[in-house]
């Protein structure tokens, strides 16, 4: 009998680290997000060595809520390669913090959830670059933050995937 209520116990202490690890994820991206998004506004460059522990944590974070980690690297993986590509074609228009940002946040999120940060952080800014045009003047060449627009589609897209 007492044996029984301690493998409850070991189990409920489980269960509990499989939530928080859920949420420290979704913690760990938005104060990622936030201080790239205040760095790239302000200074318009990203701060490189704040992204390197926070893959070593978020990779830690998925294993113990027992995600293929595997299949979130090669996701990453592949994002980095395609938004690479897209980099070096631009001539740097799409800068390499936003790459490896863009790296992280699908290697947080997964092979799907990815898809929809993805877009909708583009149509964000595609929609912030089109008022710019509009009611700043601004040229087709001007260079925009994209990190704010990174954060933005991370949460609504999370917002809506949490009422599914």
């Amino acid at each position: 009998m007492d044996k029984a209520t301690d493998v409850e116990k070991v189990y409920e202490r489980f269960v509990y680290i499989k939530e928080m690890g859920i949420k420290m994820v979704v913690y760990v991206m938005l104060f990622l997000l936030g201080v790239c998004s205040l760095t790239d506004v302000l200074y318009q460059k990203i701060w490189i060595p704040l992204l390197i522990p926070a893959v070593g944590m978020l990779g830690y974070v998925l294993y113990l809520d027992e995600k293929n980690v595997l299949v979130y690297g090669v996701c990453a993986f592949f994002v980095l390669c395609f938004f690479g590509v897209f980099c070096w074609m631009s001539g740097g228009k799409i800068g390499k913090g936003d790459v490896l940002l863009l790296g992280i946040v699908s290697f947080g999120c997964g092979p799907w959830e990815s898809v929809m940060v993805i877009f909708v952080s583009f149509c964000l800014a595609a929609l912030t670059g089109g008022l710019f045009m509009m009611v700043r003047q601004k040229k087709k060449d001007y260079r925009m933050a994209f990190a704010p627009c990174l954060l933005a589609g991370y949460s609504l897209a999370m917002l809506f995937l949490s009422y599914q």
